[in-house]
This record gives structure tokens, C-alpha cells and sequence, in this order.
């Protein structure tokens, strides 16, 4: 399990999907740990058992679209070394 994953925002989403459509974000909100990482998007950090839960829910959400207080964002964790 890893303690540490990036996540990554693209920068735009496009979609006709609702937020009951898709799975709650497990993690910490975006706004708490994204930051701007040109030339599109936002990238950032989740660190310690978060970190862990929220790779585990990607597992099982592979296209990245996620409820995140009730509006839909793609957000796609990797794990990091």
C-alpha cells in the first residue's frame, strides 16, 4: 500500500455525468493539497493513510470521475515511490 500517491486535476472536464452518478472522493478535498502544475491542471500530494485510501478507491474507479462535495472532477492517482 503506498503512503504517498500524486493526484492529478486536468485542467478541463467536459461531462454529462451527475454527482450521484460517481463515487465520493475518500480523500482530503482537492483544494487542501492542488496546486497549478502548467501548462494544465493542478497536481499535488496525499501522504500517510490517506494516501492509502484513496489509492484503493482508484483501483476500483478507474476513469477518475469522483463526487467531491457534490460536484463531479477527474481526479487520477498515482502511486509514488
Amino acid at each position: 500500500m503506498p503512503d504517498r500517491v500524486v493526484v492529478h486535476r486536468p485542467g478541463f472536464i467536459d461531462t454529462d455525468i451527475t454527482p450521484a452518478d460517481v463515487p465520493v472522493w475518500p480523500g482530503p478535498h482537492p483544494s487542501e493539497f492542488l496546486e497549478p502544475s502548467p501548462p494544465s491542471g493542478e497536481s499535488g500530494e496525499v501522504v500517510g493513510e490517506q494516501a492509502g485510501a484513496v489509492y484503493l478507491a482508484a483501483l476500483g474507479n478507474p476513469d477518475g470521475h469522483w463526487n467531491v462535495g457534490g460536484t463531479v472532477q477527474w481526479l487520477v492517482v498515482e502511486p509514488l515511490p
